[in-house]
């Protein structure tokens, strides 16, 4: 479930999102709205982590590399957090481009299966 965040005039733009900083949340940048989503509960987190447990050693042999919650730059101004990326990607920087992306995947929950 995401909800749009914050009171802000006018639209926002990736200088002010990356501003933000670290949150606590998953707040993504979506043609200039913020929208946030709360923390992945217990049983999502532990989806997460069997899937980058597989996904890791997979990638890193093929000369890719394997993030959780990473930015993900899809185009300007829109710039989503999926649960797992696989890229071909500089390890600096905070912000993967949508041309460095191998694989995206995004754990939905029973209750967000429906929508």
């Amino acid at each position: 479930m995401s909800v749009a965040l914050l009171d802000h005039p006018g639209r926002w733009s990736e200088e002010q999102y990356f501003a933000l900083g670290a949150t606590p949340n998953r707040i993504e940048l979506i043609d200039g709205g913020l929208w946030v989503s709360p923390a992945p509960n217990k049983p999502h987190q532990d989806i997460s982590f069997l899937l980058m447990a597989g996904i890791r050693p997979a990638a890193r042999a093929v000369g890719l590399r394997a993030y959780q919650a990473a930015n993900v730059r899809l185009r300007t101004d829109r710039i989503v957090i999926p649960d797992l990326v696989v890229a071909d990607t500089d390890p600096k920087g905070g912000v993967i481009e949508a041309s460095e992306v191998a694989v995206i995947c995004e754990i939905v929950s029973p209750s967000n299966a429906a929508n």
